[in-house]
């Protein structure tokens, strides 16, 4: 009669580790591709934006400074914070710029709301290796 009790547990458990190893990996593939996924665009955006394509390339280099610039910090908030709480600020703040982003019209607007969402990234993908390294 115990083993019956337990194992209900042990399934809901382990479908909940399921869960969450898919939601952190499909958090860290997003953030992923929204690194290369713009240069795809860029020709594009130096003609709707009326710009030098020197200066639309600003958009990829805010995204990966940020990202490079903000993993330790994020690494240290998620041990300061817990991992959960920063996992969702990181959903929010990336989901968020890139909503903005979509709708900008102003190029430097465009680079600023990229250097958020590189920050956001860099919370998905830290939280991401650390839930994975326990």
């Amino acid at each position: 009669m115990q083993k019956t009790r337990e194992l209900p547990i042990q399934m809901s458990s382990k479908r909940s580790n399921v869960g969450a190893v898919i939601a952190l990996a499909s958090a860290t593939l997003i953030s992923s591709l929204a690194i290369s996924s713009v240069n795809i665009a860029l020709p594009e955006l130096v003609v709707s934006l009326n710009t030098t394509f020197n200066h639309v390339q600003w958009i990829v280099i805010s995204y990966m400074a940020m990202l490079t610039a903000t993993l330790v910090i994020a690494g240290r908030l998620s041990d300061t914070f817990g991992h959960r709480k920063l996992f969702l600020v990181g959903i929010a703040l990336f989901t968020e710029s890139a909503g903005l982003c979509g709708i900008t019209q102003n190029l430097w607007q465009l680079v600023l709301l990229r250097a958020f969402q590189g920050s956001g990234a860099a919370i998905l993908i830290v939280v991401n290796m650390r839930r994975l390294s326990r």
